[in-house]
C-alpha cells in the first residue's frame, strides 16, 4: 500500500502555507492516500520516525518509507514541481 504523511505544526505558519498550497493539489497527482498528522498531538510518533522539522512530507510504500520532503518552497508553482519529481512513485503499476 502507499501513502504520503504530512507533518505539521500547529503553530507553524510554514505548514499552513504548505497545507493550503499544496494538499489541495496533491490528490490531483497522486493515486495514495494521504494521512496529516500534527507534531505535538504525538511527539513519540515523531521521534519514531525521526520527524525533526516540519512541515514533512513521508513518502510510504508497503509500510517503508521510500522519500522524504523537508520544508517550503518559496512558491506554490516550485512544490507543484517537486510533486512532478516524485509522482512516479505514487502511479499505479
Amino acid at each position: 500500500m502507499r501513502k504520503v504523511i504530512f507533518v505539521s505544526g500547529r503553530y507553524c505558519p510554514r505548514c499552513k502555507y504548505v497545507e493550503n498550497a499544496v494538499l489541495d493539489v496533491l490528490p490531483k497527482y497522486m493515486k495514495s492516500s494521504i494521512e496529516k498528522r500534527v507534531a505535538e498531538d504525538d511527539p513519540a510518533w515523531c521521534g519514531a520516525h525521526r520527524v525533526r522539522h516540519v512541515p514533512v512530507f513521508i513518502f510510504v510504500e508497503d509500510g517503508k518509507e521510500v522519500h522524504r520532503f523537508v520544508g517550503t518552497a518559496p512558491k506554490p508553482e516550485e512544490i507543484c514541481m517537486w510533486i512532478d519529481n516524485v509522482k512516479d512513485i505514487e502511479e499505479p503499476t
